[in-house]
């Protein structure tokens, strides 16, 4: 951006935060319509993809301010220590990692039973070399018939 234009919407988004206001104005949207490639027929409308085209100021104060509220969530502790979404040094793999705990605790404790443990991580390891994330499993200690 450079350092002027920086420090304007620095200035700008202390401002919007100070106020409490947030101006229209940098939540209106363009639309536009792009074609779809290598399709049949443009008269479908399926054949075409709308763009929402928000302003970039907008854009970059709702980043900052974003930034700034996760910031003020993790200082004053405003999260439960299980809430692992959106969280600096934390994956899902440190969710994994706090389940198997939780569950090798109650079943050590002799007084509860884990009967029944049903994840949805189909999203989650949706970029990576499943051969690898298998591995990976194998070696932190889960069960063969849990990796398949």
């Amino acid at each position: 951006m450079g350092p002027k234009l920086a420090e304007a919407v620095a200035q700008l988004t202390n401002a919007c935060w100070a106020l409490g206001h947030f101006p229209a104005r940098f939540k209106e949207a363009r639309t536009v319509v792009l074609r779809k490639p290598g399709k049949p027929s443009y008269s479908d409308p399926g054949a075409w993809r709308p763009i929402a085209l928000l302003n970039t100021i907008g854009k970059l104060i709702e980043s900052l301010m974003a930034k700034r509220l996760s910031q003020a969530a993790e200082e004053h502790k405003l999260l439960p220590d299980t809430q692992m979404g959106a969280r600096p040094g934390r994956s899902t793999e440190t969710a994994l990692e706090l389940l198997t705990a939780q569950v090798k605790t109650v079943w050590g404790s002799g007084k509860f039973v884990a009967s029944l443990l049903s994840l949805d991580i189909l999203g989650a390891f949706d970029t990576i070399n499943s051969t690898r994330l298998l591995d990976i499993l194998r070696k932190k200690g889960l069960l063969s018939w849990v990796v398949h």
